[in-house]
């Protein structure tokens, strides 16, 4: 192909890879309205503007080839200011089709740029390997040299995707909670690994051994940069699930004070009412059949849990109600005092959320299937507490030991888990999650004697 010809394709090659990268990485932030309509235009406008500066490059670079101008340092630098232009026209893309900060289309933006960058310098360093097959060039261009161009571009984003993109895109807020390393990110993703990919170009003929070193080094620069983006977004993640988990333990502490004052109150007027009931047995002319209704009916709110330990006690006794009323069999084999090495807010956390999920799992199944358990026991300094409920259907999908949140599902409450997780791993205890046949498990495992050494 032509001089000119060469410089477009180039041009277009560049900003289309940059798109696709763009879209991977900010594919899961917020679309503004006619998204559809928008992204298509800035596609469009982008590959146009990529095209004209082809042209307009190669026609620059003649006249100053003309003029006595042009030495082997103008390219590099004009390539590094079309670098940093196409960059900044994407971002400006991105502005048009999402709605976020500024920061956080940055982070994609640098994101994306590191990917597509390791792309094309996967695909120069094949082709100086094999220099038979390079798909930018001035001789025609064979249907092999094409071919082997997409996969090295394919693969190396399918190799990103997996490794990196997935999850940093988990996290939109990553870039707010850490703006100052989004843009050291932005500058050496931007500035370092365009200068070295624009230098390295210019060995292309002269030593492939170097070329390939300096593009070598550009690659690292982006992996360190993605690698670094990973970390941000996995402690991000991280940051936002101990908030969330603080937040219920926080509710649930309100919850079941709140719980532990009621029960108080109904239970000193159920005491109450159950002497008027039998004295009022006592009367003449008095249906004493409806009156022993009456007794049975006060006395399921006169049966507070007596464990040993008032906070479970608070946690059992709130359960029980619910399961009375929804007919699910709450069975208990507990000694409280093993757990007075607990907090109270621990305490409702834990039990609260295990006894929640379990609850709300066994109310999706028939009546004679609502059976959930509990067990607490001790054996030497080692406490065991185990919750079970029967369980029907394909076993879950494990994710570091915890069921995975299935939308749609109300079992696999993925913060209730690694709430429950939270506070065992706080006391030093162990944490399991076991399928077996009918039975689902949450088995915690602690030794006091540790915990007494700790404190």
């Amino acid at each position: 192909m032509s001089i000119p010809v060469m410089l477009t394709v180039m041009r277009l090659a560049f900003m289309f890879w940059l798109i696709v990268a763009y879209a991977i990485f900010a594919s899961g932030y917020k679309r503004k309205n006619h998204f559809a309509v928008k992204s298509s235009a800035v596609t469009l406008v982008l590959l146009g503007l990529s095209a004209l500066m082809g042209w307009l490059g190669y026609l620059l670079l003649n006249a100053l080839y003309i003029n006595g101008i042009y030495s082997s340092v103008v390219y590099p630098v004009l390539n590094v200011a079309v670098h940093i232009l196409f960059f900044a026209l994407a971002y400006g893309g991105l502005f048009i089709c999402f709605d976020e900060k500024p920061i956080t289309l940055l982070f994609a933006a640098v994101a994306g740029y590191s990917l597509q960058n390791i792309a094309v310098v996967v695909s120069n360093i094949v082709t100086v390997i094999l220099p038979d097959n390079k798909f930018i060039s001035t001789n025609p261009v064979k249907f092999s040299s094409v071919l082997l161009w997409l996969i090295c571009n394919a693969g190396t984003y399918a190799v990103i995707w997996f490794v990196f993109a997935k999850a940093i895109r988990k996290s939109v807020q990553a870039a707010a909670y850490n703006s100052g390393s989004t843009v050291i990110l932005s500058c050496v993703v931007v500035v370092v690994a365009v200068i070295i990919r624009s230098i390295g170009s210019s060995f292309s003929d002269e030593s492939a051994v170097l070329f390939v070193l300096m593009n070598v080094c550009n690659i690292i620069c982006c992996f360190v940069v993605l690698f670094v983006q990973f970390l941000l977004t996995r402690q991000t993640v991280e940051r936002q699930e101990n908030e969330t988990i603080k937040y219920m333990n926080e509710q649930k502490l309100k919850q079941y004070e709140m719980v532990r004052e009621n029960i108080d109150v109904i239970n000193l007027k159920c005491h109450d009412l159950k002497h008027q009931l039998i004295k009022l047995k006592e009367s003449e002319g008095v249906d004493k059949e409806y009156i022993d209704k009456l007794k049975e009916s006060v006395s399921i709110y006169d049966s507070v849990a007596q464990t040993g330990n008032r906070a479970l006690d608070t946690v059992l006794t709130d359960k029980n109600l619910y399961c009375t009323k929804n007919k699910i069999r709450l069975g208990s084999l507990v000694d409280g005092k093993l757990l007075n090495f607990m907090s109270v807010a621990d305490i409702y956390s834990l039990f609260g959320n295990a006894l929640d999920n379990a609850i709300e799992y066994v109310m999706t199944l028939d009546e004679e299937k609502r059976i959930v358990k509990l067990f607490v026991e001790g054996r030497g300094s080692l406490v065991s507490v185990v919750i079970t409920n029967y369980y029907e259907g394909k076993p879950p999908e494990f994710v570091n030991g915890i069921p995975k949140t299935t939308k749609g599902n109300a079992f696999y409450h993925g913060y209730g888990m690694k709430s429950i997780k939270s506070v065992t791993e706080k006391h030093g205890g162990s944490f399991a999650v076991t399928v077996d046949g009918n039975r689902f498990s949450v088995s915690l495992l602690f030794n006091v004697k540790d915990i007494g050494k700790q404190k």
